[in-house]
């Protein structure tokens, strides 16, 4: 008996003179021993500190991918008539005060002025990484020559989305009409292209759900039982079928180094990373109907 098979897939200058020698050396020791810092309070300042879009998504979907911070740099009584080179650090905190990313951006003032100071974040962290979501602060300083400003910051109310979103191409595999106990495998250009178009790493999972009179083995095929196996590829020849390893049940099931793999795996994909899965069908060995049967494979995305 004939039957035939759908399956769909869903899926950061002092003059000193004798006369007053002691105390213009009293002067100097005092200065000495005052931390140019204090000084640079009066000559370095920080201020308007703030950041818009105040919750970004950085999922490169061109909406709210990134904030951007910004901040007032002003110099007052520096002793230079020349226009000063200044180097600001930006840095972005989480809620316990832990820097995760660090950026530097370099100005030109002029003595007695302000400028402007901008600086875009992308939501991750020093190693290219998106950041959990949360909470975070952003903490500016500024150095010109030998003098530091003190630390300025500003609770920059950031709340970085992480996003689980997969996509697969194509969504179907029309295996047609096929004999009792024969097996199907898909052929190096039915392969399905498993995209992570998230913005976090993650590891797949797959499961399935049964057609109105089918029941799913991961042993082997019976009356009415079919197997579904699955594995990531690079192409269907890296693949030996076992179900011990490839059989997907109704029960979701997380993909490892061994479970629905071959030389590629479902696990640890990077955002905007693919990978290329592969289908083996067993078909009952014996069925009460005729009727064309669908299977729904299900792709599910976790995070790390």
């Amino acid at each position: 008996m004939d039957f035939y098979i759908n399956i769909n897939l869903k899926f950061f200058f002092v003059e000193m003179k004798r006369k007053s020698f002691v105390s213009v050396l009293l002067f100097l020791l005092i200065s000495f021993l005052i931390p140019s810092s204090i000084f640079a309070q009066e000559i370095i300042t920080i201020t308007n500190i703030s950041n818009e879009p105040k919750t970004i998504s950085p999922d490169n979907d061109g909406t709210d991918d990134f904030t951007v911070i910004t901040a007032t740099v002003g110099i007052n009584g520096f002793p230079s008539r020349h226009p000063l080179n200044a180097d600001c650090s930006v840095s972005i905190l989480d809620s316990n005060g832990l820097g995760i990313r660090n950026m530097s951006k370099k100005l030109t003032i002029e003595n007695n002025s302000s400028v402007p100071l901008g600086a875009v974040w992308d939501g991750t962290n020093n190693a290219g990484e998106v950041v959990p979501n949360g909470r975070y602060f952003c903490r500016i300083s500024v150095r010109i020559k030998k003098v530091m400003s003190e630390d300025e910051g500003a609770q920059i109310d950031v709340f970085v989305q992480q996003i689980l979103s997969v996509s697969v191409n194509p969504d179907n595999w029309d295996i047609g009409q096929i004999d009792p106990g024969e097996t199907v495998e898909m052929s190096h250009n039915e392969g399905i292209t498993v995209n992570n178009d998230g913005n976090i790493k993650c590891t797949y999972s797959l499961n399935l759900i049964n057609p109105t009179e089918w029941q799913a083995s991961q042993t082997g095929p019976g009356n009415n039982i079919y197997v579904l196996n699955a594995a990531f590829a690079s192409k269907p020849k890296k693949i030996i079928w076992a179900e011990l390893y490839h059989a997907l049940s109704i029960e979701p099931k997380l993909c490892t180094d061994s479970r629905f793999a071959a030389d590629e795996t479902g696990t640890d994909v990077p955002p905007g990373g693919n990978r290329f899965l592969w289908l083996e069908f067993k078909s009952p060995l014996s069925v009460s109907s005729e009727e064309k049967q669908e299977i729904i494979v299900i792709i599910t995305a976790n995070p790390e």
